[in-house]
């Protein structure tokens, strides 16, 4: 079996898994426009673009490692990618928004793969004190694009239009809340997906990025 096959497979098996479920949800999870086209993919009907397949596997957390890559894990170290977006823990401050790739910093991978798929892994800086006194301003959150479920409690970044905040959420009867910790900020709603509308707040387009699953700080 090629290797080609072998990654058609394991998302063919991905869809009936607890995360999934079916092939549709799998389809939304990959944002796939016209869902045919992946179950067509999945059932050896169709090869899809380049491109698309190297998406959805960066999607699903399979990463494709380069020689450099390979040695630093072979010597137990993964690298971790930084990205120059950033974690805006105040509901106000606009936020730059880009993926480009800063530098890499190694963890070791048994520690990591503990935790999550390593390849899911980004790292992103904190600006502002919503979250304070948990997360602070000048410090680099570890967030796994993978966990996007929601679970009460827990620290998510959300993607809300072109910014990107870190909350605890918690799911409401048709709403989902975004919370700090520090106090003096109130928690903002926004409406769970499927529904019409948006909020007082004008808010209507967002997605969860990931949970933060480790924080480091700098201490001056």
């Amino acid at each position: 079996m090629s290797l080609y096959h072998k990654l058609i497979a394991w998302i063919s098996a991905l869809s009936g898994t607890s995360e999934f479920k079916n092939r549709k949800r799998l389809a939304d999870h990959l944002n796939v426009q016209s869902p045919s086209k992946l179950y067509q993919a999945l059932e050896g009907k169709r090869v899809p673009a380049a491109d698309t397949f190297i998406s959805w596997l960066d999607t699903l957390g399979a990463k494709v490692v380069l020689p450099d890559e390979l040695r630093m894990m072979e010597s137990e170290f993964y690298p971790v990618p930084k990205v120059k977006a950033r974690l805006a823990g105040s509901h106000g401050g606009s936020l730059v928004r880009e993926d480009s790739i800063e530098d890499f910093y190694a963890f070791q991978y048994k520690w990591l793969s503990r935790r999550s798929l390593p390849a899911r892994c980004v790292l992103m800086d904190v600006v502002g004190d919503s979250m304070y006194p948990t997360l602070q301003d000048g410090d680099m959150a570890l967030v796994d694009q993978g966990q996007t479920e929601v679970y009460a409690g827990k620290i998510y970044a959300v993607g809300i239009e072109d910014t990107i905040v870190v909350k605890r959420l918690e799911k409401q009867p048709s709403k989902l809340v975004l919370r700090s910790d520090n106090s003096v900020y109130e928690p903002l709603s926004l409406p769970l997906r499927g529904g019409d509308d948006a909020y007082d707040n004008g808010v209507s387009d967002y997605h969860i990025i990931g949970r933060v699953i480790w924080v480091a700080r700098e201490f001056k």
